[in-house]
């Protein structure tokens, strides 16, 4: 009997051995069967799928994006100087001003741009001088004096910001001047205020702004000729000083149509810039007013008046060292070489 039962058990386990495999079989021919029709309903594009089954519901060519089967497709690569538009740039191009360009072919921002709170300036201009000129890679030294003095009048925060750019100079005058003549009480003055450290400033300058100004008081004509003609003192007097050495100049008036605020100009001048004026007693008055330390809520109303009269009697001079068409990398950006000069 025992003999029997160990032979019994021998041929239910070789039964159990040729069986098993098939029975694995079965199983899997039938689940890939179901398996099959169900990815054949769900497939489909829009279907619902649930993006934690590893296996995918989705097929090869699709991929589950919240909770619906969507085909996966790789973007197509852009090639240099094209607009990125359902395409990527290939691998060493940046996109610059709306398109891909190549790294290697980018001018890079200086570091005297390359401040913040400089560059965010510099690129407002710039986006400024495209819009009005209707070319998106137009560099803000492009655009005409009469675009700049209508813009100038459109937003009247304009010439204050860019007394927030580094090296800009205001050369303030007396009433009335500069004549018809284009001549000043004391022109050495001026000269003298500027040479050397201002010279070499300048020159280094890739173009220079140069916005003349006028007080409200008088005749709005006559003021309108004043601005022009401390623009154009302005002008004369570093073509005298830079002589070839003068980079391109963009001056332009703005008579009293909007009026700079002692407070603005206190608060919005570049610390360090200087205001250069007609005579040292009436520059050292107007050095106290604008010092950090001095309240101007202080001041009698006949020193206020004052000082807004020589405010805006004026000629702001701001040297640009870039055009905001530069390439800005962000501070971790590898394979860009040395700022420009």
């Amino acid at each position: 009997m025992r003999v029997s039962l160990n032979w019994s058990e021998r041929v239910l386990r070789v039964a159990l051995g040729l069986l098993l495999p098939v029975a694995v079989m079965l199983l899997f021919r039938l689940s890939s069967g179901l398996l099959s029709s169900s990815k054949e309903t769900v497939e489909g594009l829009g279907e619902g799928c649930d993006p934690l089954w590893i296996a995918g519901e989705c097929g090869d060519a699709g991929v589950c994006v919240n909770g619906h089967c969507e085909r996966f497709v790789l973007p197509s690569r852009c090639g240099p100087g094209e607009v990125p538009m359902g395409c990527r740039c290939e691998p060493g191009q940046e996109v610059h001003l709306g398109r891909c360009r190549e790294v290697v072919d980018l001018k890079v921002v200086p570091d005297v741009c390359a401040d913040p709170s400089v560059w965010e300036i510099v690129r407002s201009l710039q986006k400024s001088c495209a819009r009005m000129s209707g070319d998106e890679e137009a560099p803000l030294s492009s655009c005409s004096a009469e675009l700049w003095g209508q813009m100038s009048r459109d937003s009247p925060y304009l010439e204050i910001s860019l007394l927030t750019l580094p090296e800009a100079i205001t050369l303030h005058f007396p009433e009335g001047e500069p004549s018809a003549r284009s001549r000043v009480s004391d022109a050495n003055a001026y000269r003298a205020a500027l040479a050397p450290h201002h010279v070499d400033a300048l020159r280094d300058a890739s173009a220079i702004f140069i916005i003349g100004r006028a007080s409200h008081g008088g005749d709005a004509g006559l003021n309108e000729d004043l601005a022009l003609r401390r623009a154009t003192f302005a002008v004369d007097l570093l073509g005298e000083l830079l002589g070839d050495g003068l980079p391109r100049t963009v001056a332009w008036g703005l008579a009293s149509d909007v009026l700079v605020a002692p407070a603005s100009f206190k608060a919005q001048r570049r610390s360090g810039s200087r205001a250069l004026a007609w005579s040292p007693k009436a520059e050292a008055r107007l050095v106290e007013a604008l010092h950090p330390d001095t309240d101007l809520q202080l001041l009698d109303a006949e020193e206020v008046a004052w000082v807004q009269d020589a405010i805006n009697r004026a000629a702001f001079v701001v040297p640009l060292y870039c055009d905001g068409t530069e390439f800005n990398p962000p501070a971790a950006f590898q394979g860009v070489g040395v700022r420009g000069e």
